[in-house]
């Protein structure tokens, strides 16, 4: 949902087509990946970017690229077709909107509470398959500088995946050859098997309690959630596309900032080592954690969380540019006395958790609790059982960070020996970008403090003054 504040007209939207055309057929789903459409926007329905290019963009060549691309990734040009629990590679096409602004964007880039670059689709049309699930707006500015806005059903396409797809376009673009084997589209490794269904009702409790940790509630209520929740996401939306998303905070941490994090969260014992974004995720629990405690004036008494969906592509031997829809699955990282701790002691149980050897077990289960909980047999509503799968309600807060750039940044995720790249990804609100000499990160309004004086401007100041106080 990034935007910038520029006025700006439409000169024309054309359905772009595969070249060459599909040969037909479909592309299965997951059950969790049908469903994900029916997530609010909020939380990312849709997989959107922006880039900027230089002048003397040639539209009319970006456009017949895009045509090839399709050709490569038909299943974009395609619509859903959820009795099918499927994407129909149809070639309906995927709109590519020409507009003019009026003027200039900022000079740097910020998030903005409409959507004048973008357009996303409202996921009930997408899902229906009425809407396209992948659209591209071309917004030409005043000094002949241009915006590329790309947006992607989070059901076609997760973040990983969004890139695949651009780095192939811009191939095509510059007259590169793009060479098979293609990017694989097959969705199957992430089908698990379902666990097994029943009718029994005491069965299927004891199975959800033992998938996810918690206990059911009874099924009047999971119904009614379910049916509330439905009606909700649709006020949601409405809200989001006219308002746009809360307004994140912007800190800016240079690479002093980094080292002095990384330093001191890495514990002094010989061979103890945590990445640059395992230290990162331990401070920010800690120092927002002691912000909130100050605010409220009660110390916690129930874990803090470090929420990550992790890349399913490392885990099941699938190549980096494997498109997936939803390659991820859930991980939190809970850590007691998280106040009372040192930072050092807070970043190694995180590392700690997150180098689990279960980790394919815990996936296999996860996965197919979601399968199993949206088949109509067991009675249990989807709504329930997805948000369920959860895990960090018994948190006092949850941190989690998205690397949204989905590039490798430097010491964030690079063992010692090279031996593993582990980028911690949260599909949550608080992102991290590179910069120029450091790091950005947008923290979302629900981790931060809601009285601290001084505003946002106060919170960035302690935050920074936490880092020096390191």
């Amino acid at each position: 949902g990034a935007a910038l504040h520029c006025a700006m007209s439409a000169t024309g939207t054309e359905l772009v087509k595969p070249q060459p055309p599909s040969s037909g057929g479909t592309l299965p789903l997951s059950k969790y990946e049908l469903e994900f459409m029916s997530f609010p926007l909020a939380i990312s329905a849709y997989n959107s970017r922006v880039i900027f290019l230089p002048s003397g963009v040639d539209a009319a060549k970006l456009k017949s690229a895009f045509a090839k691309a399709l050709g490569i990734f038909p299943a974009a040009a395609g619509r859903v077709s959820k009795k099918d629990e499927a994407i129909l590679l149809n070639d309906d096409g995927a709109p590519f909107t020409v507009a003019t602004a009026k003027t200039e964007p900022p000079e740097e880039f910020i998030e903005d509470q409409r959507f004048s670059l973008s357009d996303q689709r409202n996921p009930r049309g997408v899902r229906s398959g009425k809407e396209p699930l992948v659209t591209v707006k071309l917004t030409f500015f005043p000094s002949g500088r241009s915006a590329l806005a790309f947006s992607a059903a989070h059901t076609l396409m997760d973040g990983m995946s969004v890139y695949t797809f651009l780095h192939t376009w811009a191939a095509i673009a510059r007259d590169e050859t793009v060479a098979e084997p293609y990017p694989s589209f097959d969705q199957s490794p992430i089908m698990a098997p379902m666990l097994p269904v029943t009718s029994d009702k005491e069965q299927i409790k004891a199975q959800f309690k033992e998938a996810t940790g918690a206990e059911m509630a009874p099924y009047f209520m999971q119904a009614l959630q379910d049916k509330m929740a439905r009606f909700a996401i649709g006020l949601f939306d409405f809200k989001y596309l006219w308002q746009g998303p809360p307004p994140r905070l912007p800190l800016y941490l240079s690479d002093a900032d980094l080292k002095r994090i990384k330093s001191a969260a890495t514990p002094q014992e010989s061979g103890a080592w945590v990445s640059t974004q395992e230290a990162l995720c331990a401070f920010f629990l800690q120092t927002l954690g002691k912000m909130k405690a100050k605010e409220t004036g009660v110390q916690p008494t129930k874990p803090g969380g470090v929420r990550i969906f992790r890349d399913v592509r490392p885990l099941l031997k699938l190549k980096k540019d494997h498109m997936l829809g939803v390659g991820f699955y859930l991980q939190v990282i809970k850590v007691d006395d998280y106040l009372k701790l040192s930072l050092a002691h807070v970043a190694q149980k995180i590392h700690e958790e997150y180098m689990a050897t279960d980790l394919l077990a815990r996936f296999e289960k996860q996965m197919g609790t979601m399968n199993w909980f949206t088949k109509p047999e067991t009675g249990v509503p989807f709504m329930y059982g997805a948000f369920s799968m959860l895990g960090d309600s018994d948190c006092d807060m949850t941190f989690g960070l998205n690397n949204q750039s989905k590039v490798s940044l430097p010491d964030f995720g690079i063992a010692p020996d090279g031996s593993e790249q582990r980028l911690l990804t949260s599909a949550g609100p608080n992102v991290l970008l590179p910069a120029k000499g450091g790091m950005q990160v947008f923290l979302s309004p629900d981790v931060l403090p809601k009285k601290l004086p001084g505003g946002p401007a106060g919170i960035a100041k302690a935050i920074k003054d936490a880092v020096d106080e390191l």
